[in-house]
């Protein structure tokens, strides 16, 4: 079914991106403080894993909203609800696929054991500022279907 939902304001949108580049940055000064270091031979190949599995999981959930002739851009209007594709596992795939980003990024940058908890920080800040609106909006524009869609997905994973 298709309603437009109105485009959020513009820092509100831009948010989740800047918190995971914030928390990536965050995460080298604490390990410059405070090393943390994994064993290279661990912490690159893990971290080019997680690189290569945000990089798919994103791909795969702009595909899918291209497909449903919806944009990805939180800021635009959402035109349709996106339920296939990665959106049957979570309903919040692009954050994920940011939270594996930013974490495979710090491992292979640094091998810091930082990069963990400062991709996950920026995930919960996503969660608790970001996502509560966005599902607000969701409800109000697809009602029933959108509450439907809550009880068969889980939030995350």
């Amino acid at each position: 079914m298709e309603r437009p939902v109105s485009g959020r304001r513009p820092l509100l949108a831009s948010f989740p991106p800047l918190a995971f580049l914030v928390a990536l940055a965050l995460g080298q000064l604490v390990h410059r403080r405070w090393p943390a270091s994994l064993p290279g031979g661990v912490a690159r190949p893990l971290g080019v894993l997680l690189l290569a599995a945000g990089g798919a999981l994103d791909a795969w959930a702009i595909m899918t909203h291209r497909r449903a002739g919806t944009s990805p851009i939180p800021s635009a209007p959402t035109v349709a609800l996106v339920a296939d594709g990665p959106y049957r596992y979570s309903r919040n795939p692009i954050y994920l696929a940011h939270a594996l980003l930013a974490i495979g990024a710090g491992l292979v940058a640094t091998r810091s054991a930082w990069a963990l908890p400062a991709g996950m920080a920026a995930l919960r800040a996503t969660d608790r500022w970001v996502v509560p609106h966005e599902e607000r909006e969701l409800t109000e524009a697809f009602g029933d279907e959108y509450a439907h869609y809550q009880q068969r997905v889980r939030r995350w994973l």
